[in-house]
């Protein structure tokens, strides 16, 4: 058990470092996106045009390595011991739609260098690819707590659910912004009008202040979701480490130190008692033999 539970926590750690190569992909992308853009604006047409190219070569590539990488992240992940209930059919169906969703990145990726796909083909893919990439995250994310139990750790759990819960109100969100602003410019084209086209700005302004809403929590989201990776690779270890020992070691180490305090404030109050007592008694004691002075 020990050593698959070592697999798991090397897993979560191959995770989190996808995330991060796909996160600096994502950041490459619109850095160098604004470079590019600068540089056609300022007449480089045709320099643009290769270094967009290269860029978005890049980009995919760095982001498929980042796939890659949590995938094979996720494969450790499945070496999950049977003791831990629903954990091992979680993260085996999200193992099997990260595949198929590799599989659609890799054939979207040749599609850049020699196109072959109908339209109609590559946005039903692009969809289908979506959709699954947020089945398998939130298969993996209910793994991820049914795994911190079995560890003894509650606390990871709440947090993979509230990452949970966090990423389905960042979808939630844009999916909103996106009506929102679509709404609108479809009513200003129905109705028309000078009117209409203030409604239509009105309408944008909204979306937009809705999608940075959900641009701010899908930080916090991403921010969350990567230190729980962490904290999920050092629990396991440790638990492992332990040979499965059923506590919480978070637990009770806390415990014992409020026991030490107790004692020392227990041992602190008897002894000034027992000393006010004493005094107290050989007060009572001088006074039933009188002073020395008295009996002279």
């Amino acid at each position: 058990m020990s050593e698959a539970l070592k697999a798991v926590s090397a897993g979560f750690k191959l995770v989190y470092i996808g995330l991060i190569l796909v996160v600096l992909a994502v950041v490459i992308g619109i850095v160098g996106g604004m470079v590019v853009g600068a540089g056609a604006a300022g007449g480089g047409g045709a320099a643009a045009v290769g270094a967009g190219s290269g860029l978005e070569l890049a980009v995919g590539g760095l982001s498929l390595v980042g796939i890659v990488v949590g995938l094979i992240g996720r494969f450790k992940c499945l070496a999950v011991p049977t003791e831990a209930g629903s954990a091992r059919p979680m993260i085996v169906v999200s193992v099997a739609l990260e595949v198929v969703s590799l599989l659609i990145a890799l054939m979207f990726l040749l599609n850049e260098f020699s196109p072959f796909l109908p339209l109609q083909v590559a946005a039903v893919a692009g969809l289908s690819r979506l959709a699954m990439e947020l089945t398998a995250s939130i298969l993996f994310l209910l793994f991820t707590k049914e795994t911190a139990l079995y560890v003894r750790k509650p606390a990871l759990a709440g947090t993979a659910m509230s990452v949970l819960w966090l990423m389905v109100t960042t979808l939630v969100l844009f999916v909103v912004s996106i009506v929102i602003v679509l709404g609108s410019v479809f009513a200003a084209a129905q109705a028309g009008g000078p009117r209409a086209a203030d409604g239509a700005v009105g309408g944008a302004c909204v979306g937009l202040i809705v999608m940075l809403v959900g641009l701010v929590v899908g930080l916090v989201t991403l921010i969350r979701y990567a230190n729980l990776l962490i904290a999920m690779s050092n629990a396991t270890l440790a638990f492992a480490r332990r040979g499965g020992a059923d506590y919480d070691d978070d637990e009770y180490d806390r415990p014992r130190a409020r026991r030490r305090d107790e004692d020392d404030e227990d041992d602190d109050r008897p002894r000034g008692r027992r000393r006010d007592r004493e005094d107290d008694e050989d007060d009572d004691r001088d006074d039933d033999r009188g002073r020395p002075w008295d009996r002279r």
